[in-house]
């Protein structure tokens, strides 16, 4: 898959193409619609199937925090078949008048034949633009627009801000179904204090960068991909209150697996709360609670 960072002196993209519009932070089954509406029309009309959306550093719905990083997120739209994608920054956008954005940015600068949106979607200086004003414009240039309907489920609209609230609480359960897989770590192993291996329980060590406070801390139920075999595990997100604490991490067990993974980049899909982060009396209470929590996990309850 392609990817173009936009700038303002940038050439006019080869051949013509779909292109979905959107953040699409999750790639939740709302992106997913969406995203299937682009590829099959850029499928059936022989074009590029492209995704325009904004870079993780920009201002855009930056007070909300992030569910996945750029990498995670191209990664997920790669998995739905984007041919490439075009990421812009939102200062290089934000001031551009909606007649601007249409016409000399999508069908000017990206050759774009068909735009597909949320219904929901706004653009040009002030956000001032709706889908209404896309398709017209669109029109306008010889292409057209289409505005997908939204996705519903537990009588809520599926969106990144109803997905975020369940995590918060840890129902990863609601959480998943909205977004249509497992919601997931994917980070470069780290050394950590090797407190787990010292108790007997070997730990993997990731950092959660931007996603910090996003998720319930506690113990999850989980499992990890290492060379195409899937593994279960058991993931803390938290500080380790009993040891001394650290900055928010997840430390995550893998059941049956034994071999070293350090700077190796691995998949951890978050599958089920089981309990909140605790702080033990001793490193007995702990093994006994692990132990416990591993035989959860083994009868998957």
């Amino acid at each position: 898959m392609k990817i173009y960072n936009y700038r303002t002196d940038m050439p006019r993209l080869d051949g013509e193409r779909v292109m979905a519009l959107g953040f699409f932070d999750g790639v939740h089954i709302g992106h997913r619609r969406l995203l299937d509406v682009a590829r099959r029309e850029a499928r059936e009309k022989n074009l590029t199937f492209s995704v325009f959306t904004f870079a993780d550093s920009s201002e855009i719905k930056r007070d909300t925090g992030r569910l996945y990083s750029d990498r995670e997120r191209f990664f997920l739209i790669e998995e739905c078949g984007a041919d490439e994608i075009v990421v812009a920054g939102f200062d290089d956008m934000k001031n551009l008048a909606p007649e601007s954005f249409a016409k000399d940015f999508l069908c000017g600068v990206c050759s774009c034949r068909v735009a597909i949106t949320g219904k929901d979607f706004r653009f040009g200086k002030g956000a001032t633009a709706d889908a209404d004003a896309l398709a017209a414009l669109m029109k306008e240039s010889g292409g057209k627009a289409i505005a997908i309907d939204d996705v519903m489920l537990y009588s809520k609209k599926v969106s990144t801000t109803a997905i975020k609230e369940y995590l918060k609480v840890g129902d990863t359960v609601r959480a998943n179904e909205m977004l249509g897989a497992p919601y997931f770590i994917r980070a470069e192993v780290e050394h950590g204090r090797s407190v787990g291996k010292t108790l007997g329980f070997p730990t993997l060590n990731c950092n959660l960068e931007s996603r910090r406070g996003i998720l319930r801390r506690g113990v999850y139920r989980s499992s990890v991909i290492i060379g195409g075999k899937c593994y279960d595990a058991l993931t803390n997100v938290g500080t380790c209150p009993t040891f001394s604490e650290r900055e928010e991490h997840a430390e995550t067990y893998i059941l049956d697996f034994k071999g070293e993974l350090y700077g190796e980049e691995v998949r951890i899909n978050l599958l089920k709360f089981l309990r909140d982060e605790m702080q033990f009396s001793s490193e007995n209470e702990l093994k006994m609670q692990i132990n416990i929590d591993i035989n959860r996990v083994k009868n998957h309850k």
